[in-house]
């Protein structure tokens, strides 16, 4: 490993890094691209677009205005006037004027005005007299705070010379598949010549992912038992905590508690996929399970991806037990005084504490359990394959394992994808009284807060959910901008701010003012998608709508509608023609969106967003039918490649990356 100081990275832009995740050089280079802009040729003027031209520099100005900038006054070939515009950059103002006289490239979005018939750049992408090395390929990568991408070129560089890149894969391998070495693949997708050479690096890292969830699928039924020790031997719990639910389970819940008990009672192994769309009660089906191990003297392990989820599960399964003598814990690890974290790692190691609910720490190498029969994985695609096989080897061989998705797929890809060890339950039908969320798309905001203040005036909450947490270049909502917006056209109505920057005490202070209707606003960015229920929230506004994806929109339009009162989405959007929101407003069906989803994003969309845990890997064997293809051949090829040892230096290193 190569430490980032030995690339001549500084201390302050080390942490700044670090941040991200990025702590040596070899993780710098696997921190990739999020997209492209191809400035490789000439394009011409077009409205709106990213443009690549040629043009002379006549004049370079600095206005010194309420918000300052400096503005270069140019000439295309074509002969239409161009100004290239820079904000907030006085710094620039002696190089840009060097420029003078000379022939430049100017690359980034043109807008042309028809008031002064001219075109116009804000801050381009690329000016500059070297117009030669400039018309190239540039990566953009996904944005380090502080940190421009420049600087963030000129690392990768280092970093990619630094790098041993010993390729894992046997040569044989690669031959067959006709695949470039994991070297050609980094120098590729960070410093492309042309588009083949991300086509070909992007190929070589989706072949290495889809081949390790087929070898890693393929170790997990092997070590899958298939009978398990831990029986259940009484419902008096379960039977306890059915009789508190305000309604009766609806008869996809009951099939799937029914027919994994009776699994239980005859000592075989659950291992079971339960998914289903958003508010169909697979929370509920989890808490049931629990509770009739707990009843037989064993206990259960919860995982969720967020502590805000975590504890939320941690109220409602404490809610449901009350009574029965049955303790559960939430686990926080070192969030935790270190006196309270002493007692609940001592009431899990002596078997005194039944349910263990929590994030990953309950993972950690400190928690001992006593007699762990169940574990449970909340929202299973926020999580790597390790972090759940680390939970299941916290307990004995025959250990039982549900995991839950809200990302539902077609029951016959997940079999192929998962295969038979594991069986896939889904749930289809709502609890009674669930109303489906009115949804609609637009761009009236008069109309929007009209119909806000009513709900506000009947007692009812709004979540407001933007795409950004700060101002950027881009025009997107951002909290502290719509805090602004809806306190001057909510007057007198209370409005909290929620961002995943907000520290543990802020982000409890706001959750707890808006569930005990003290708050009537929540403006938040999607950390709110999952685990935060209000029965009291109506209303969901998502601004700028068109930012975000299907499932995500889908996810959180089911924040709202959780009570006995009508729920409704408003996708906020000058764009209502957007494919995406003409989707989700025209159905509820979580598989039929899924599918939406699936046909809408092509392999090039995963390259560069570092998804976690299986949904990266799900999302590309789903992304074409090519890759669904080859992922089929590996699954066949993965027993071979197993007990002949082929892939074990591949195993090895993609272990160490998932290594904290």
């Amino acid at each position: 490993m190569h430490e980032l100081t030995e690339l001549g990275i500084t201390e302050k832009k080390s942490r700044q890094f670090a941040a991200k995740g990025i702590t040596s050089a070899e993780d710098l280079v696997r921190f990739l691209p999020g997209r492209y802009s191809d400035y490789s040729k000439e394009t011409g003027l077009s409205d709106g677009q990213r443009c690549c031209i040629r043009a002379k520099a006549l004049d370079v100005r600095y206005v010194n205005a309420r918000v300052p900038f400096i503005k270069a006054y140019c000439a295309a070939e074509s002969g239409a006037k161009v100004s290239a515009v820079w904000f907030n950059a006085d710094y620039l103002i002696s190089t840009l004027r060097a420029f003078t006289g000379k022939e430049v490239l100017i690359c980034g979005r043109f807008t042309y005005s028809f008031d002064y018939g001219a075109w116009s750049c804000a801050n381009p992408d690329v000016f500059t007299d070297d117009i030669r090395n400039a018309m190239r390929i540039y990566p953009v990568y996904p944005k380090i705070r502080g940190m421009s991408q420049e600087y963030l070129e000129k690392s990768m560089d280092s970093a990619l010379h630094a790098v041993s890149f010993e390729d894992p894969l046997p040569q044989e391998i690669l031959s067959r598949h006709g695949l470039c070495s994991l070297k050609e693949a980094y120098f590729g997708l960070h410093q492309p010549r042309s588009g083949k050479d991300i086509e070909d690096g992007t190929r070589r890292l989706s072949f290495d992912d889809m081949l390790f969830f087929a070898l890693e699928l393929e170790k997990r039924s092997r070590n899958a038992s298939k009978g398990s020790q831990y029986n259940i031997r009484s419902l008096s719990v379960y039977n306890e905590v059915l009789k508190k639910f305000p309604y009766p389970l609806t008869e996809d819940q009951k099939s799937a508690v029914d027919g994994m008990i009776r699994k239980a009672q005859d000592g075989v192994r659950i291992s079971a996929l339960v998914q289903g769309d958003v508010g169909c009660g697979k929370s509920i089906v989890a808490f049931l399970m629990a509770a009739a191990f707990a009843g037989s003297g064993f206990q259960t392990a919860i995982m969720a991806p967020t502590q805000v989820l975590a504890k939320q599960h941690y109220a409602e399964i404490s809610g449901l037990l009350e009574g029965t003598g049955v303790k559960a814990v939430l686990y926080e690890g070192q969030k935790m005084h270190a006196a309270e974290r002493r007692a609940r790692l001592q009431g899990i190691a002596d078997g005194s504490v039944s349910i263990i609910v929590g994030t990953h720490a309950i993972i950690g190498k400190d928690v001992a359990y006593h007699d762990l029969a169940l574990t449970i994985v909340d929202e299973e695609h926020k999580f790597g394959v390790l972090q759940k096989d680390a939970l299941a080897g916290k307990a004995s061989a025959g250990v039982h394992q549900i995991t839950m998705s809200a990302t539902p797929i077609p029951r016959s890809l997940a079999q192929t994808l998962y295969g038979g060890s594991t069986d896939i339950i889904t749930i289809k039908s709502m609890p009674a009284g669930r109303k489906p969320v009115l949804t609609c798309a637009t761009g009236n905001r008069n109309a929007m807060f009209s119909f806000l203040r009513k709900e506000i005036a009947a007692g009812h909450q709004a979540y407001v959910v933007c795409p950004a947490v700060e101002k950027g270049k881009r025009e997107i909502a951002d909290t502290e901008t719509i805090r602004k917006l809806y306190e001057e056209n909510l007057p007198g109505v209370s409005i909290g701010v929620l961002t995943g920057r907000n520290t543990k005490q802020e982000t409890e202070d706001a959750i707890r003012m808006f569930t005990v209707n003290k708050t009537s606003v929540l403006v938040s960015t999607t950390v709110i998608e999952v685990g935060v229920n209000v029965p009291n929230a109506t209303v969901i506004v998502i601004e700028n709508a068109e930012n975000f994806g299907l499932a995500s929109l889908h996810q959180l339009r089911g924040r709202v509608g959780r009570g006995r009162w009508q729920g409704y989405c408003i996708l906020f959007s000058q764009d209502t023609e957007n494919p995406r929101l003409k989707a989700i407003t025209g159905t509820h069906d979580g598989f039929k969106i899924a599918e939406e989803d699936l046909k809408e994003r092509g392999t090039g969309e995963f390259i560069g967003l570092k998804q976690s845990g299986d949904d990266r890997y799900l999302s590309l064997v789903l992304s074409s039918r090519e890759n669904e293809a080859l992922f089929q051949s590996l699954k066949k090829d993965a027993p071979e490649l197993i007990d002949s040892g082929e892939c074990d230096a591949f195993l090895k290193k993609r272990e160490e990356e998932s290594e904290p």
